[in-house]
């Protein structure tokens, strides 16, 4: 027989579980990036190199039909260039540059010139 360590009546409710599992727009459009959406898009690239990140989420978008936009929409638009950039490889630091270091360091650029 098992016995319970924690008294039920102090257990998480099921809307605090939900809360503590949520993740913010921009954290979720970056897990969906590090889970296939970038690696997609770099295949996409590959077969057809003038796709820019914006068209490519677009594209997304239209296939879901009525199911809503796609997660992180705001987001690839604020990020696209950036993401078109590092897949291109342009600008990077060295060939094995992470996004988001790259991401960083374009955004530290961008607030020196401010």
């Amino acid at each position: 027989m098992s016995r319970i360590d924690k008294d039920i009546y102090n257990a998480p409710t099921v809307k605090e579980s939900i809360k503590m599992a949520s993740e913010t727009g921009e954290e979720e459009f970056f897990l969906d990036l590090s889970t296939g959406l970038l690696k997609e898009f770099e295949d996409a690239v590959k077969k057809k190199p003038d796709l820019t990140f914006k068209e490519f989420m677009s594209s997304r978008r239209s296939k879901l039909k009525d199911g809503g936009g796609v997660t992180g929409d705001t987001l690839a638009e604020e990020y696209g260039d950036l993401i078109d950039a590092w897949v291109r490889r342009i600008d990077l630091d060295s060939p094995d540059q992470s996004l988001t270091d790259y991401i960083n360091k374009i955004r530290a650029r961008e607030k020196d010139k401010d």
